[in-house]
């Protein structure tokens, strides 16, 4: 169950980071857009930072899945 319970609190960390990362991305994003005048250049900006969201998103999924099976396995004890 330790094991369980270990892995849980692994998954619990990435998620933290993935999260950070995408709040940090969206910061800076916002910063870059109210500093920014060529539109061009704007738009860049928007998706290179709207592509690294989504990759982050896409990596959370999984994650999601484990530790709802742990959750299942642990309530299961």
């Amino acid at each position: 169950m330790a094991n369980y319970v270990y892995q849980l609190e692994r998954e619990l960390q990435m998620l933290n980071q993935s999260i950070i990362a995408i709040n940090e991305g969206l910061l800076s994003l916002d910063t870059a857009l109210q500093n920014e005048t060529r539109p061009a250049e704007a738009m860049r900006l928007v998706r290179e930072t709207t592509a690294y969201a989504i990759s982050l998103v896409h990596a959370v999924y999984p994650i999601l899945g484990s530790m709802r099976n742990t959750v299942h396995i642990l309530n299961a004890f």
